[in-house]
Formats: C-alpha cells, structure tokens, sequence
C-alpha cells in the first residue's frame, strides 16, 4: 500500500505541476488551478481509503509514512495560487472539476480500495458467524 500510495502521490503531483505551470510565457488560468487542485485533492480521499484498507490488514507504520504523500497532496491541493473555489469566474469547472481529466485514476483507485475495504469486513463477519459455537454466545 505504501508504494502504490506514495506513486498516486507522485503521479497527481506531477499532474497538478504540469497543469499549472508556464510553458513558453503561458500563464495558468483559475481554472487550470482549480482543476489541478481537485486532482490532488481527490488523490487525498483514494488514500485514505487505501490507509482504511491496510489499517483493516495490519499495516500500522506504512501508514504513518503514507502521512507525507498525504500532507504534500492536501498541500498543493488547498493552497495553489489563484485558487479560489468561491471567486471562481462564473462559467469556470466549478465542482466538475472533480470529474476532470486528472480525477479518473483517483476514483478508480477509491473505488476499488473501498470494494477491498467491504470484502474485507465481509470476510471477517462470516468468518465470525460461522466460527460462533451453538449457543450464539462465545
């Protein structure tokens, strides 16, 4: 969990770079910021759900250095220049952002770390019902 946390980490902070840095004398729209802000920003929720996941299979010191990826993505994600959710120029992504082009990885990854999440506890509650003695009480 840790090496797949750390290189989401790397992956959406270099996305939020890309989009928001100038190339050739291009400046950085709001909404490049904005966008670039909802992908660091929805990385942080697919890894609290993979910390949920190894939390459920014992992992307890990959999480504290899952910490940092966290720190830096919640980082760039509230504080990008020029980001300002509630100044956004009307007709700007707004909360489609969080649909955007740089988000998809970090659903998916969510997505699939929450399903890892509910079989887990799935498991762990049959394997409990079914080595319950008769009686229903241990």
């Amino acid at each position: 969990m840790l090496v797949l946390g750390g290189l989401l980490a790397l992956v959406d902070g270099y996305a939020a770079f890309i989009g928001t840095a100038s190339f050739l004398g291009s400046t950085p729209t709001p909404q490049d910021a904005l966008r670039a802000s909802a992908t660091c920003l929805t990385g942080l929720l697919a890894l609290a759900a993979m910390a949920v996941l190894a939390l459920l299979h014992g992992s307890r010191w990959g999480l504290v250095l899952l910490a940092l990826p966290a720190a830096v993505l919640l980082a760039f994600g509230g504080g990008l220049p020029g980001v300002h959710v509630v100044n956004a120029p009307p007709g700007g992504p707004g909360l489609d952002a969080l649909k955007g082009e740089g988000t998809g990885l970090n659903w998916t990854v969510t997505v699939l770390a929450l399903a890892g999440v509910g079989a887990t506890l799935l498991v762990r509650r049959r394997r409990r019902t079914r080595d319950r003695p008769p009686g229903g009480r241990r």
